[in-house]
Formats: C-alpha cells, sequence, structure tokens
C-alpha cells in the first residue's frame, strides 16, 4: 500500500495509495460496519483471500460471506468458496463444489461455476466448448 517515487530532485517521496486503505481497518477496532465492507470489497478486489476473510470474521453477516464466496467462485478459487459457503451453511453449493476439485478442462469447470453464479447462457456457452459438451444439455434438462 506504499509506492516509493524518486523526484526529478533525486529526493524519494511515498504515497499511501487509496487502494490499499483496508489495511488500517484491519486492526482498527472503531471501525464502523460500512468502513468494513469497503475494506472488504478492495481486499476482494485485489484478492487478498486471507485479509478479506478477517474482514468478513468481523463483520460476520450473510452478505459478507456471500460476497466472499461469489468472488472465490469467480476466480475459481474453489477450497476458498467452499470455505466461505460453509460460513453460510449453504450445503447444496457446498456439495457441488467439492464434485468440482477435481475438474481439470478449464471450459468445464468454468461453465459449471458460471451455472452455480446462475449465470446459464455463459454456463451453457462453456459447457459446449468443453470436453464434454454433453453437459450443456444437461444444464438446460435442469
Amino acid at each position: 500500500g506504499l509506492l516509493t517515487c524518486q523526484m526529478q530532485s533525486g529526493r524519494l517521496v511515498n504515497v499511501h495509495l487509496e487502494s490499499h486503505s483496508f489495511q488500517t481497518k484491519l486492526e482498527d477496532s472503531k471501525s464502523t460496519e460500512e468502513e468494513l465492507i469497503k475494506a472488504l470489497n478492495q481486499c476482494l478486489g485485489l484478492r487478498r483471500w486471507s485479509d478479506a476473510w478477517s474482514l468478513c470474521s468481523k463483520l460476520n453477516n450473510y452478505n459478507s460471506w456471500m460476497e466472499f464466496s461469489q468472488t472465490a467462485v469467480i476466480n475459481m478459487e474453489i477450497d476458498l468458496a467452499i470455505r466461505g459457503y460453509r460460513e453460510i451453511r449453504d450445503i447444496g453449493t457446498v456439495l457441488s463444489l467439492q464434485d468440482l476439485r477435481d475438474v481439470e478442462d478449464g471450459s468445464l469447470l468454468a461453465g459449471h461455476l458460471a451455472a452455480i453464479l446462475g449465470d446459464f447462457n455463459t454456463a451453457q456457452d462453456l459447457l459446449l466448448k468443453s470436453s464434454n459438451p454433453v453437459a450443456a444439455l444437461h444444464l438446460r434438462r435442469d
């Protein structure tokens, strides 16, 4: 979160990046819920998973855990998504993600993850490009 720049005169100047302002919120016990949510969004955007987990634990509400879990799914972080969905006790999604742990075909995996997120058109397109295009038929059948 600290950027060091060298000026034309040769002097070094430190600039604190706004994108990393969440670091102060992690240690501050007097942060408001709104500040913690903003910090969580920054952590998720930067893929700082351990910091995001800490913030979700502090906030301890359904929406924060859901945001964490969905972002993990979008980034194909299956194990993190499983942990997040366990926190909100979404057992069906946990079981679905566990079945996908060993999928090696990227298009097949992305298609199933898109279906989990509810984006069925994208899921169908990805599944049709995968090594198992019949999965697209199963998707639309259900």
